[in-house]
């Protein structure tokens, strides 16, 4: 099994955490004698058990202590603080090993990197695809590449996740710009109370503002 430096890292600190606490326990310090030399040499093998004994040090060292950032949706991640990125890394780092130990319950969990590199494509949007009723948007097709975007529609309950699918122009009554999209939005919220996704959707499309008026 191949692992980073920081995956090494981290393997090391959580095992001698939970050695701080086996005591004499022979299996179990066995197993952190093993697991520790794995760490400096990945091309040993780890028995079940000291697999499943690392999944649960990893756990109790990362995840379980950062479980309420798990909750978190994409948006919410996009609209967080940039103090929260090193507890954003250090939590990849865990679900990257659980990954790699094929951990049933966190191995499936999409990374905070992966919605931070999707956020960083939104002052690139240059169009928007999108459905009206009266001046109301209830549906947009937001476009990152090609054919590629994600699609937010504006009654359901909640965007939690920056879901990238293909999007097809027919789908929608109209075509714009982030601006065009942006105003739009304004224009409704004189007239009704916004719903959050439009609330979401403009978050998402201001970063493109400052590109696409200097184009």
């Amino acid at each position: 099994m191949k692992i980073t430096a920081g995956e090494k890292n981290l393997i090391i600190k959580a095992v001698e955490l939970r050695r701080s606490y086996v005591d004499d326990h022979k299996k179990s310090s066995s197993a952190i004698d093993s697991i520790l030399l794995f760490a400096y040499n990945p091309f040993l093998r780890l028995s079940t058990f000291e697999k499943s004994f690392l999944r649960g040090c990893v756990k109790e060292y990362c995840i379980y202590p950062n479980e309420e950032l798990l909750k978190l949706s994409d948006y919410e991640v996009f609209q967080s603080d940039s103090d929260l990125h090193a507890a954003f890394k250090f939590v990849d780092t865990g679900l990257s090993i659980l990954k790699k130990l094929n951990d049933k319950d966190y191995s499936c969990y999409r990374s905070f990197e992966s919605v931070i590199n999707t956020a960083e494509q939104f002052n690139s949007i240059k169009t928007v695809y999108y459905s009206l009723s009266g001046n109301k948007i209830y549906k947009a097709g937001v476009v990152l590449k090609g054919k590629k975007g994600f699609k937010i529609e504006i009654g359901s309950a909640d965007y939690s996740r920056f879901a990238v699918v293909d999007l097809f122009r027919d789908q929608f009554m109209f075509e714009g710009t982030p601006v065009e999209i942006l105003n739009r939005i304004k224009i409704f919220e004189n007239e009704c109370k916004l719903e959050e996704n439009h609330t979401i959707l403009d978050a998402i499309l201001n970063p493109a503002i400052t590109k696409y008026v200097i184009n």
